[in-house]
């Protein structure tokens, strides 16, 4: 092992030093100037040594010393100095405690101010071997009755570093004392246990060894009474449809599960447990759609030895339903072509809605279940004449009905006046319409359906109408329009077609009130009209686009030349069923559908057909 000295000398130019290094041999004789020396005499400079046990003493021979310190050596390890021999001996024993590790300690004795000696050496330490132990002291095995303590379990302990619990209930505590070397368990067994057998496992890890035991404790159950008390709320209340309850909150005493609760009226309710304060708290809302009546509702919770439960007595009184037009105009006239305002009705307390009326082609409906609206909105096409379109949103609720309804005027294009053959002839003309209705089922309840099917149906005229040659303007013969107020005021025979539509003259006799007879005679003497008008009548009065006929749950259905005809069929509600879509003749049957009295709707774009028939 080499020594190193060292000298510094400090001259009085700047910045000029000057180390002198000497390595010694291997007796480890050094000198670090001529006044001032050190020799190692005994000892091992590099050492390895178990903790517990003394290192062999280095010895130094020294000359000249003034201060000496030793670094970094293993705790137990010091230098001292004998002035009288001139040595200078590292010695000690390292603590038993210490682990494996490698002291490397520096020696540094000085001279005077600008003189040092320094002796670097190792010293490693292995850690002195221990055996781990641990020892059951008190209460390894004992019996307690669900809910009670446990007695202390007390445990000792020695070189352990660790220590480890295995299937320890979480109710229990441990706690390690170091220094009187004792580990004690402590806790309580839930009261509502059943009989069964904890068996604690407790580990001690060691340096270089592990120790084990286990601890067995024998529970057995406590017979348990289970309550369930009102702590606070009402437990008879009224309230509305659509509104929340009061909370009622229970308190429960040794419960072990908890019951649906059943009873309750229709709506949103939760039953909220809390097993800190171990309560249970019941809320929520009545449903908009429930039926009035008195509803007792059962809350009851399940123990070990019995059961417990208690009463809400909830007497739902129900709201009206209301529907209102709640934005457009009630009444708006829309020329041929244009767009309507927007028809926006909003209902309340409803099971089902329902629109009816005249639906004019290309206005359509949709509904927002969320927001309980339904809107109507949509251009006004070509396929419309001009007239009145009554359209009525019925809805019905758990104890009534209501109804809104709007109304829109369709006018026809403004075009330049056509040439007349006289002055003063008036062509006879109708506006017959053809009802349409369309459904929809809000969600505003759970029970209810959540479907929208929206459904509108043309409106088709009975004969073409005809303008003045001086004055433009349309004059209509007594003819009637068709007003549907409900989707189930419908024709009055299985066969009879209805008031609306237009017989050809060829088949089918004309259908309209003795006014409209009138007119149709008087009309034949009236002035002709301009040939464009003319063509016009002809072309409805001779042309019979379809027939049909039904028998046996069979529809038949003709067609005069090929084209695209739509067939409906709706209950007396006015609920779309069916519909179909033909380009020729073709036989439909109808066994797949309810049976009843329905509505069969047959149409094209310029044609249509309405009548009863009843499915069997």
């Amino acid at each position: 092992m080499n020594i190193i000295l060292w000298r510094d000398y400090m001259k009085k130019f700047h910045g000029l030093v000057l180390f002198l290094i000497m390595t010694l041999t291997a007796i480890g004789a050094f000198a670090a100037s001529n006044e001032a020396t050190i020799e190692h005499v005994s000892g091992d400079i590099n050492q390895t040594v178990t903790a517990g046990e003394a290192i062999m003493p280095i010895v130094y021979k020294y000359k000249t010393l003034e201060v000496i310190d030793l670094s970094h050596q293993p705790k137990g390890v010091t230098v001292t100095y004998d002035a009288e021999t001139s040595t200078v001996t590292v010695s000690g024993t390292p603590d038993e405690s210490l682990q494996d590790h490698e002291y490397n300690y520096k020696l540094v004795l000085t001279a005077s101010a600008d003189e040092k000696l320094v002796v670097n050496g190792t010293i490693t330490v292995k850690h002195k071997p221990a055996v781990t132990t641990l020892e059951i002291t008190e209460n390894g095995t004992q019996d307690v009755t669900a809910g009670d303590d446990i007695k202390p379990i007390v445990l000792t302990f020695s070189n352990m570093r660790s220590e480890e619990f295995i299937d320890i209930p979480k109710t229990f505590s441990t706690k390690t004392d170091n220094d009187k070397k004792t580990i004690t368990i402590s806790g309580t067994i839930p009261e509502n246990n059943n009989d069964q057998v904890y068996t604690i496992t407790i580990v001690a890890h060691g340096l270089d060894n592990d120790a084990t035991v286990k601890v067995t404790i024998n529970v057995h159950r406590k017979p348990l009474v289970t309550k369930l008390t009102l702590e606070s709320g009402k437990t008879s209340q009224t309230v509305k449809a659509g509104e929340s309850i009061e909370p009622v909150v229970f308190k429960f005493e040794n419960a072990t599960e908890l019951e649906d609760v059943v009873g309750l009226p229709n709506g949103k309710f939760s039953l909220t447990p809390d097993n800190t304060k171990k309560t249970l708290t019941l809320s929520g809302t009545v449903g908009e759609l429930t039926e009035a009546g008195q509803y007792t509702a059962t809350i009851g919770v399940k123990g070990l030895d019995n059961d417990a439960s208690a009463t809400v007595t909830i007497t739902v009184e129900q709201q009206p339903a209301t529907v209102t037009l709640s934005s457009g105009k009630e009444t708006q006239t829309v020329e041929i072509g244009e767009s309507i305002e927007p028809l926006v009705f909003k209902y309340a307390y409803t099971k089902k809605v329902n629109v009816s009326g005249n639906i004019p082609d290309g206005v359509e409906v949709s509904s927002d279940k969320e927001s309980k609206i339904v809107t109507l909105s949509g251009k006004i096409n070509d396929k419309n004449i001009a007239g009145e379109y009554e359209i009525s949103v019925n809805v019905e609720g758990v104890a009534n009905n209501a109804s809104a309804k709007a109304k829109i005027i369709v006018k026809a294009k403004e075009e330049s006046s056509s040439s007349a053959t006289s002055s003063s002839s008036v062509a006879s003309s109708s506006s017959i319409t053809q009802p349409s209705s369309s459904s929809v089922t809000p969600s505003s309840d759970s029970r209810s359906s959540s479907s929208a099917k929206p459904n509108s149906s043309s409106v088709t005229p009975s004969s073409s109408s005809a303008k003045s040659s001086s004055s433009t303007q349309t004059t209509a013969s007594s003819s009637s329009v068709n007003k549907e107020k409900s989707s189930s005021s419908a024709e009055s025979s299985n066969s009879t077609e209805s008031s609306s539509s237009v017989k050809s003259s060829s088949s089918e006799k004309a259908t309209s009130s003795s006014s409209s007879k009138s007119d149709k005679k008087s009309s034949s003497s009236k002035a002709k009209s301009s040939s464009s008008e003319k063509g016009s009548a002809i072309e409805l009065a001779k042309c019979s686009p379809l027939n049909f006929s039904y028998a046996n749950n069979e529809l038949t259905v003709t067609l005069a030349n090929a084209s695209t005809v739509h067939v409906q069929i709706f209950d007396m509600m006015g609920h779309l069923l069916d519909t179909h879509e033909l380009h020729s003749s073709a036989s439909i049957n109808l066994g797949h559908l309810p049976r009843g009295t329905m509505l069969v709707r047959i149409s094209n774009k310029s044609f249509a057909k309405t009548s009863r028939i009843v499915i069997k």
